[in-house]
């Protein structure tokens, strides 16, 4: 079901008209879980939508799935605008069985920057406490389950003393209350099963009241733990396929080693072991737009031999570039401002119909394959492209404040979503040795005073001489381009203690490189040694990133 309200009219492609856009905004973009009696309808949910930008909204609703029914309400004053309209989230629940669900409301406006956005709507049709737990931990070691709720506060307690149950993030809400239950042996307690109880009650749903039946096993064996759980894949119809990584670790003792994958048969999945590591492929050949779901089982020598993870698939028609609201940011730290000259990578749906692709030589053309990326209407070197990925540089020249992020596939145009653009916003990662060049500072290879070393790092903003987005930086020794000299910080000053700056001996482009920097500096005497130290850099108006540092 769809509804419009208001009235727009706008020509887009200048940088006025842009500002001239409506911009969409939502009070949240997550709703539950919500609980519900079985065999009725959830209670309707409601949330915000409203423009912060200029123009008139005119707001379309859709549902992923049947048992969502959005529809939009009458407009009321709010915080964040001069109108808002409430998403009405109807729960149209009184079919389905017991369990979990999740679904997705997208609002849009073709016209809005920051549109489309989704909100994700989890219900809980009965009771999500479950009837028994099992853990798998090592002597000394210690588990948690998934989190569970029950509709309202109630009490909890636990039979023995190597089991526990506790509130996770309650705050001040007395409904929807999740749980955790952990166990964790005791000494005395070797190899073997032991069983125990957690009770739950005083909710107000019946079902939530009830006993768990947990079950761990202490075990000297490996024990497989998948990251992540669950694997979600996204693409169009006709479109390449998908892959996505599942890493195992070891959560027990010995050496963990994965000896063989199962799937239910479906034609579209298969999965490959290499090492620890299980790749997933997920093809849409010969689908039609729909979600398929199915999954992979892994098995190996652990405790917990056999380890299944749901995937889901969908396949939707093909259509224009999407990038995600929210989702521009730099590829270091993941998090914003952007600065001019960042790279940035976005993510989106179908911001390529051809395979993954990095971008070759110097300088980065404005489109890789048939890919485009425009910064305030203007073209962006393209470092990177595939279905639902990208990696772009920001223009030096793009103008500071609020920008807007477009993408062009095969011509076609797509959504507009907003970033905030800044002189600079460094960010620093790998640390090397200046002479050797080898990675360094980790406790296998500690630095010392009166080493010198390079921190690598973005966002330092335009160099002197001016530096060119896409161009390869000058190799010329006398020629380097260079920004003001930083501060390069080890430890954090408080009221109880102070921290060691020292001013970098150089702080450039990387040479033959575009949008990466180097920072030189010396490490400084009188630093407390066989530690993992905090290092920062100071700028003028900024402060980057903390990483960790060993010193010997």
């Amino acid at each position: 079901m769809k509804r419009h309200f208001g009235l727009f009219v706008v020509v887009l492609g200048t940088a006025a008209s842009l500002r001239a856009a409506p911009q969409l905004r939502l009070t949240q973009t997550a709703v539950g879980p919500t609980i519900v009696t079985p065999g009725q309808d959830g209670p309707t949910q409601s949330v915000d939508a409203g423009n912060i930008g200029d123009g008139t909204l005119n707001l379309t609703v859709t549902a992923s799935v049947p048992w969502i029914a959005p529809t939009l309400g009458q407009p009321h004053n709010c915080s964040f605008s001069d109108s808002c309209v409430p998403i009405l989230i109807g729960l149209q629940t009184a079919s389905l069985g017991n369990g979990s669900y999740t679904g997705t409301v997208t609002v849009s406006d073709p016209n809005a920057i920051d549109s489309p956005q989704t909100i994700t709507v989890t219900i809980s049709i009965g009771t999500s406490v479950p009837d028994n737990l099992e853990f798998f931990v090592q002597p000394g070691g210690s588990a948690t389950s998934p989190t569970f709720y029950t509709a309202t506060q109630g009490f909890a307690g636990a039979s023995d003393s190597w089991l526990s149950i506790t509130v996770a993030a309650l705050g001040s809400f007395q409904f929807n209350v999740p749980y955790q239950v952990t166990v964790t042996p005791t000494p005395d307690m070797g190899e073997g099963d032991y069983n125990g109880t957690v009770s739950l009650g005083g909710s107000a749903l019946p079902d939530d009241n009830k006993t768990i039946q947990v079950l761990m096993h202490v075990t000297t064996q490996p024990i497989a733990q998948a990251s992540p759980t669950s694997l979600a894949f996204l693409v169009a119809q006709g479109g390449l396929p998908q892959t996505g990584n599942i890493y195992f670790g070891n959560g027990g003792q010995g050496t963990l080693a994965l000896n063989g994958t199962t799937t239910p048969g479906d034609a579209w999945l298969s999965a490959q072991i290499n090492g620890n590591q299980v790749t997933v492929t997920a093809d849409p050949s010969g689908l039609s737009p729909g979600v398929y779901k199915s999954s992979v089982t892994v098995n190996s020598n652990a405790a917990n031999a056999n380890v299944t993870i749901p995937v889901q698939f969908t396949v939707e028609p093909p259509g224009p570039p999407t990038i995600f609201f929210g989702s521009a940011v730099n590829i270091l730290t993941g998090d914003t401002p952007l600065a001019q000259g960042d790279l940035v990578a976005i993510t989106g749906d179908q911001l390529s119909a051809g395979a993954p692709t990095d971008a070759q030589g110097f300088p980065i053309a404005t489109q890789l394959n048939d890919t485009q990326v425009l910064v305030n209407g203007q073209p962006a070197p393209v470092l990177h492209t595939s279905a639902n990925y990208a990696v772009i540089q920001i223009p030096y020249g793009a103008g500071v404040g609020q920008g807007v992020l477009q993408a062009i596939t095969n011509g076609q145009p797509g959504n507009m979503i907003s970033i905030n653009i800044v002189p600079d916003a460094p960010r620093i990662g790998q640390l090397q040795d200046a002479t050797s060049l080898q990675t360094v500072g980790d406790p296998m290879t500690p630095v010392a005073a009166g080493q010198t070393l390079i921190l690598n790092g973005i966002g330092f903003g335009q160099t002197n001489p001016p530096a060119t987005e896409g161009a390869a930086a000058s190799t010329d020794p006398t020629q380097l381009q260079s920004v003001p000299l930083p501060q390069v910080c080890f430890g954090f000053a408080t009221p109880f203690s102070s921290n060691t700056c020292v001013t970098a001996t150089s702080a450039v482009l990387t040479p033959g490189n575009a949008g990466w920097y180097q920072i030189t500096f010396t490490v400084p005497s009188g630093l407390q040694s066989g530690i993992m130290e905090p290092v920062y850099v100071q700028t003028s108006d900024a402060t980057t990133n903390t990483i960790y540092v060993s010193l010997q």
